[in-house]
């Protein structure tokens, strides 16, 4: 694995779409004899503006440096703007253009926001139409920013010929017009892409979508634990990111908010992708963690098989990280009460209790602790509303007192692994919000803290040979990484959780 890799990709995509072209006008006596006088007048301001040497341009420019000016692209860091295909230093005059920013609001399409900001319906749609093939509009996002930019368009004229349409349709006359005209339009979907939709000189929109060019770079880091994951990762400067993805390469395995103790320690080796000024905009991958709890180290080397191409996490010797199902399948709660017999807290006497109660604020998620089909989603009892899946090998799991259920599931439906499935809440039987968590085998309840869960793959033969190769190359070129920052610490903080 190369310490330094180059991602490239300058434009990825483009998109056009035009206008119907109108149907040109029959010929008119009167109109030819109006275009006419109109033409001897032109030539006439021509030869006066001669005789005066040049005509004032916009910020000082001679007329072909003015026309050159706008071909040339970026104005205010806007390249959207240039109308390339025109011999405008023809015109006696090239418009200014208007610029507006605009923010995304919640319930905002991007038909309302161009038409609200000024945009001719017809315009806004070519626009959008043009964005399709490139960016999607229905992903922009509440926050944010798009910039916009108009030309002033020329109101309908009977007697306009075909060659001064072609600068009206593209914004390049401000005579009798409202800023109307769309002629550009910028936004950026995440911090690396850039999507530019411009309006050419027959009218037409034209969308590219452009990606910087980033340099791929590898982290190695480090940390103790003296409280949680979450808080010393941080002060190892490892982004959010990756700290989510480290916990959860780990969750099959270890509870974060039980199992952690003060001295434990935790090491990770990840890829950024930076700009050309240095700056990490983009995370990679994790490809090797190790955490040491309770004085055991567990490594984890990322590897994809060759066999089934499914990328996994897989310990020193093969084994992968997942496990069958998830211990917990509820990311910040505490333990409010366990497996067995207990005094029932609303009926007052001694009972079985045959899960495990999470205690947790009403809406956090709950995750399926495993593949497998819904046999169950509607209200039951005393559990409220109530989930059961049905898994591999014997096992079932059961979720109790949802607030709601997550969009899609009912009866029938598979799901995944970590897959949301419903909302922490305290319909039924309850004191207060809680998932209350089975785990069924061979048709009987079992404690899910304790129950041997079947783990997942284990690599054998030239898979195996093959994953040890790329596990000792980890190991190697990690080695060869100095430390980002010098090994930190997180002081003691109660009630903090790792997932925060």
């Amino acid at each position: 694995m190369a310490e330094d890799g180059h991602l490239t990709s300058q434009v990825s995509a483009h998109g056009s779409v035009a206008p119907a072209a109108p149907a040109a006008p029959g010929w008119n006596p009167i109109k030819w004899l109006v275009a006419s006088s109109a033409m001897v007048g032109c030539i006439g301001l021509f030869g006066a503006v001669t005789l005066m040497g040049q005509w004032s341009a916009p910020d000082g420019a001679t007329a072909s440096n003015a026309a050159k000016a706008v071909v040339a692209g970026p104005q205010n860091g806007l390249s959207v703007f240039a109308h390339e295909d025109l011999e405008i230093a023809a015109t006696p005059r090239v418009p200014p253009v208007k610029r507006a920013k605009v923010t995304v609001r919640n319930g905002d399409t991007l038909m309302k926001i161009l038409t609200k900001a000024g945009a001719d319906r017809r315009d806004a749609y070519y626009a959008i139409e043009a964005m399709k093939p490139v960016f999607d509009p229905r992903h922009i996002k509440v926050g944010q920013t798009l910039e916009v930019g108009f030309a002033r368009a020329f109101q309908d004229n009977p007697i306009m010929q075909p060659a001064e349409a072609r600068y009206v349709q593209a914004g390049l006359s401000a005579v009798g017009a409202d800023w109307t005209r769309l002629v550009g339009l910028s936004l950026q979907p995440d911090r690396v892409t850039t999507i530019d939709v411009r309006r050419d000189g027959d009218g037409s929109y034209t969308a590219d979508k452009l990606t910087k060019d980033l340099t791929e770079r590898t982290v190695n880091a480090a940390g103790t634990i003296n409280s949680s994951l979450y808080l010393a990762a941080v002060e190892s400067d490892i982004p959010h990111g990756v700290i989510a993805e480290l916990i959860r390469i780990y969750s099959y395995d270890i509870d974060f908010q039980r199992e952690i103790r003060k001295g434990d320690s935790f090491k990770v080796y990840f890829s950024r992708f930076y700009d050309d000024e240095g700056q990490a905009v983009k995370n990679g991958v994790i490809h090797y963690a190790s955490m040491t709890t309770s004085g055991k180290e567990k490594e984890l080397f990322r590897f994809t098989p060759s066999d089934d191409n499914i990328t996994d996490y897989f310990d020193a010797a093969g084994k992968s990280a997942k496990q069958f199902l998830m211990r917990t399948p509820i990311d910040g709660a505490r333990i409010s009460s366990g497996f067995g017999r207990r005094v029932h807290p609303v009926l007052g006497y001694s009972k079985l209790h045959k899960g495990t109660d999470f205690a947790a604020p009403t809406g956090t998620p709950i995750k399926a602790a495993g593949n497998g089909v819904i046999e169950r989603a509607s209200r039951f009892g005393s559990f409220g509303n109530y989930i059961r899946i049905r898994h591999a090998n014997g096992y079932k799991t059961a979720y109790a007192h949802l607030h709601r259920y997550a969009r899609g599931i009912k009866k029938g439906r598979r799901v995944k692994q970590g897959q949301t499935i419903g909302y922490v809440g305290t319909t039924g039987r309850s004191t207060g919000p809680h998932l209350h968590y089975e785990v069924h085998y061979q048709g009987k309840a079992v404690n899910p803290m304790r129950v041997r869960i079947p783990s997942g793959r284990t690599l054998k033969g030239d898979v195996l040979t093959a994953f040890k190769a790329e596990r000792d190359q980890i190991r190697a070129d990690r080695l060869q990484t100095p430390l980002s920052t010098p090994v930190a610490t997180a002081e003691l903080v109660q009630g903090v959780s790792a997932t925060q």
